[in-house]
């Protein structure tokens, strides 16, 4: 019981489900936070498997700087993100422009070549065309 009074008055947790208790957490999710984001427990020294104990007041202000730190890379990322999708929207409408001046340069030539090519078969079959005999009209052999 004497132990009890002394972890109360100055808040510490004595088991990690007594920590999992007060973080409003499971007891492998803890875990995890020490492995992965450093929860401030403590052990006895050299084992690293033994007893653990942590202090409300470390808990709550590493709760703090994690979720505080949480924020400003979600917050960071987004905006990473969003400037990635306004230069992809940027590309995207250049991109259209460009395949719009290439669907007229396109119509254009066509047009050119279909020219070209009524051009070219009417001296083809012109009677007054070099390529063609005096006689009838058609191509010399």
């Amino acid at each position: 019981m004497a132990t009890q009074s002394i972890d109360s008055t100055i808040g510490a947790l004595n088991s990690w489900k007594e920590i999992a208790s007060y973080m409003g957490r499971g007891v492998r999710t803890v875990q995890r936070y020490e492995v992965g984001l450093g929860l401030p427990v403590l052990r006895v020294a050299g084992r690293s498997h033994s007893s653990v104990v942590a202090f409300k007041n470390d808990l709550d202000e590493w709760l703090r700087k994690t979720v505080s730190r949480s924020v400003a890379t979600t917050e960071l990322r987004g905006a990473s993100i969003i400037a990635e999708l306004r230069e992809s929207l940027s590309t995207y409408a250049n991109l259209r422009a460009e395949a719009r001046s290439l669907v007229v340069a396109h119509r254009s030539a066509r047009l050119e070549l279909r020219t070209s090519v009524a051009r070219i078969m009417e001296e083809i079959h012109s009677p007054h065309s070099a390529n063609s005999c005096e006689t009838g009209g058609r191509p010399c052999a």
